[in-house]
């Protein structure tokens, strides 16, 4: 058993695959304050002080993971306010306005529409952006000047986490890049109907991701990258066969640049994701999140770890609306079960399924089940000490 680590140490040698004296302990979104708009989770001040006491015993006792994203625009770049236009409109709802945008394009203008919230809560599209494959083909023909990369602001996150964690450098996915401005239905019809579009416009996207990915490299930074956005592409929205020509295969190479560059790789992807795992290991994941239990998952801890065993990093499998909904005696259940499991593989993290301040209005209940979760997810993972 090694002897007892810093919260970046352990971190760490979970992505390295190497033995940690206890499983960790996150709560996602729980990171010193750089500026406001570190905020994210719930921007309004009142709100934000309910989640106050959460937020301090999160950064005294759990592993840190500070997270942020270089500065990337997939369809413009550096050109992105000569071509993309917002205009917010009123929609008649109390807090509540619609953002019009126009995407000029030198095939033709694009518009979307999306209904946002003033203080926080979860927004949803009303007009997607393309509508059709005439409209991707649009997207596919902007011009394009790539921001450099300023390796200043991960730095400084990384100085101030410290010896409490890491900080995850955000590495865009290339599918993503244009999958959410389709939605679900749309990009689904698309690979069935413009297959060849479709990959058209995920090697763009790729070769884009690939050189902001070289200029991070240029500066010697060898972070963990965090990767979001995969869920958007897996079954049963798309087959195995298309996960595997928007995901997999398109990723390759380049998490084979991160590892020989001496990176790491953390990867969020909601949903079924059990049997992605091959696929994921195949390509050097290092760590995936949340591993969700059903229902909305198909997750089963025990089960997974002992066929896959260390060859992935192993974190989450606790749901969010466990903490916002459960007893505080179901919740102990629950992670005590979770650690139970996930413990065995040498490389879990315990971690809720979501970040804990994206409920604007947070419940008494619910702040006190946060509470409980660090005070005794502290205690189990102390008491698996290996």
């Amino acid at each position: 058993m090694p002897p007892t680590l810093t919260r970046r140490e352990r971190i760490m040698r979970i992505h390295q695959n190497k033995d940690i004296d206890r499983p960790a302990l996150k709560l996602w979104g729980a990171v010193p304050a750089r500026r406001a708009f570190d905020q994210v989770y719930s921007p309004g001040a009142a709100q934000s002080s309910l989640y106050g006491p959460v937020t301090q015993l999160a950064l005294e006792t759990t592993d840190v993971f500070g997270q942020m994203g270089a500065e990337f625009n997939p369809w413009f770049g550096r050109l992105e306010n000569e071509y993309i236009h917002e205009v917010r409109e009123p929609c008649g709802i109390d807090n509540w306005y619609n953002l019009r945008r126009t995407v000029r394009t030198p095939l033709g203008d694009l518009t979307s529409l999306r209904r946002v919230s003033e203080v926080g809560e979860p927004g949803y599209t009303l007009e997607y952006l393309i509508k059709d494959a005439d409209d991707l083909r649009k997207l596919l023909s902007t011009p394009y000047e790539p921001y450099p990369f300023d390796p200043k602001e991960y730095n400084d996150l990384d100085a101030l986490v410290g010896d409490r964690g890491v900080a995850i450098l955000g590495l865009p996915h290339p599918a993503t890049q244009f999958a959410p401005a389709c939605g679900s239905e749309t990009l689904a019809l698309l690979c069935m109907d413009e297959p060849e579009l479709i990959e058209e416009a995920v090697e763009l996207y790729r070769g884009r991701v690939a050189a902001l990915l070289e200029d991070i490299i240029g500066h010697g930074l060898k972070p963990v990258y965090g990767i979001i956005g995969p869920e958007m592409l897996t079954p049963p929205l798309l087959n195995m066969e298309w996960f595997r020509r928007t995901v997999v295969e398109p990723n390759r190479a380049l998490y084979a640049r991160i590892k020989e560059s001496g990176g790491y790789i953390w990867m969020h992807c909601h949903g079924k994701v059990a049997n992605l795992l091959d696929d994921l290991i195949e390509i050097g994941v290092d760590v995936l999140n949340p591993l969700e239990p059903p229902k909305n998952g198909d997750i089963d801890m025990a089960g997974a770890i002992r066929k896959y065993g260390r060859r992935i990093g192993w974190e989450g499998n606790i749901e969010i609306q466990d903490l916002l909904l459960s007893t505080p005696e179901e919740v102990r259940f629950l992670m005590k079960e979770c650690v139970d499991a996930g413990a065995p593989s040498g490389r879990f993290i315990l971690c809720p399924s979501a970040g804990y301040m994206e409920y604007v209005y947070p419940t008494e209940h619910y702040i006190n089940n946060l509470m409980l979760y660090l005070r005794y997810g502290l205690e189990l993972v102390e008491a698996a000490k290996y």
